[in-house]
């Protein structure tokens, strides 16, 4: 389950790596005809830094790679790149190597690309309230931000998650804000933000150990930690691949403290070396992908809840009294980034039925 450290690799190599089998693109169905004289297409390169080895959301990103071909007239080709890194170090590597342009594009975790208001507590209380962000002018914003804080070498291309809302999974389950007395936790497993959540709480924040961070749950598997934040569909998959951890994970409590949101990223360089009309098509399919991969990752939440709870794992929700004191402990801590404050708020007065996301 834990990966070992390697170093990173070259330009030369980012450029060259072959994918392994699990997402290498090929031109099936597409005849060389459809290429423009002939040409031959330009190739995108995309670093792989986010569900690596789901079939599902592998799937769906070639799926799409395709569709980019196609309505490209086979101009444009994504070539992925997988790179050896450990899990841990994904999204820093990801945003580093995509800021010097070493490669082309890459989906990693919004607060890599300095996108930080998904991480306070409870800015989503629902998946279309979520929808209607992304879709709307909050989401063109916070896209636009990235290429402020990159000085203009990166540009966001679309929202999305995988994972949906984020849980709290392990030996404890959590029906009352009372229950995280005592409860042992990863220190800065999930960021400062949700330590600042946690702490007042009575939860005792744990040291993580040094293989910890490429696994979230390896604290509850060798008994050093009562719960971990994870998401639903990582969870699943974890589970699906080591069967033997499935009796390990007795509680799943269904938070929703917050959000894995994922940017997708493009280079401006690249971007700007496009025709106006493939940095259309480019956009258009990307913002596309966004949107599939959303809808895709809540269906599969539904289904796998329903398959850990075949494992033997229970489903926990706290009643709605007792989420409020915990969306109350968690305006606490929002207060204290004031910055972020009235973000957060103007994305709370949004509607939580999305009615204005349906299209």
């Amino acid at each position: 389950m834990n990966k070992s450290h390697h170093s990173e690799p070259s330009k030369g190599v980012l450029r060259g790596a072959a994918l392994s089998g699990l997402l290498l693109l090929s031109a099936g169905g597409f005849s060389a005809a459809s290429t423009t004289a002939g040409a031959k297409p330009r190739i995108i390169s995309w670093l792989v830094a986010h569900d690596r080895h789901d079939k599902d959301f592998n799937g769906i990103n070639q799926k799409f790679a395709d569709e980019l071909y196609r309505r490209s007239d086979g101009r444009l080709k994504i070539k992925f790149v997988v790179p050896n890194v450990p899990e841990s170090l994904l999204d820093s590597y990801a945003y580093r190597h995509i800021l010097k342009g070493d490669v082309d594009m890459s989906q990693f975790g919004a607060t890599a690309a300095h996108v930080s208001i998904f991480d306070m507590p409870f800015v989503f209380r629902s998946y279309p309230q979520a929808e209607m962000v992304f879709r709307g002018p909050i989401g063109a914003r916070l896209l636009s931000s990235i290429a402020e804080s990159s000085g203009g070498k990166l540009r966001g291309m679309g929202f999305t998650y995988s994972g949906g809302f984020r849980i709290l999974v392990g030996a404890v389950p959590l029906r009352r804000l009372s229950d995280f007395k005592g409860v042992r936790m990863r220190r800065g497993g999930g960021g400062t933000y949700l330590d600042d959540l946690l702490t007042p709480l009575g939860v005792k924040l744990v040291p993580p150990g040094p293989s910890a961070l490429n696994d979230p749950i390896a604290g509850i598997v060798r008994g050093k930690l009562d719960l971990e934040e994870t998401e639903v569909n990582r969870l699943a998959f974890i589970l699906r691949v080591h069967p033997e951890l499935r009796k390990r994970v007795k509680y799943i409590n269904l938070t929703d403290h917050r959000m894995l949101v994922t940017a997708l990223v493009a280079n401006e360089k690249f971007f700007d070396s496009l025709s106006p009309r493939d940095q259309r098509v480019l956009t258009q399919v990307m913002q596309e992908l966004s949107v599939a991969e959303r809808k895709l990752s809540v269906r599969l939440v539904n289904r796998n809840l329903a398959q850990m709870t075949r494992y033997g794992s229970t489903v926990v929700t706290m009643s709605p009294s007792e989420k409020e004191k915990f969306v109350a402990a968690g305006n606490v801590v929002l207060n204290r980034f004031t910055a972020l404050h009235s973000l957060v708020e103007e994305i709370r007065a949004l509607p939580t039925d999305g009615r204005l996301a349906r299209r």
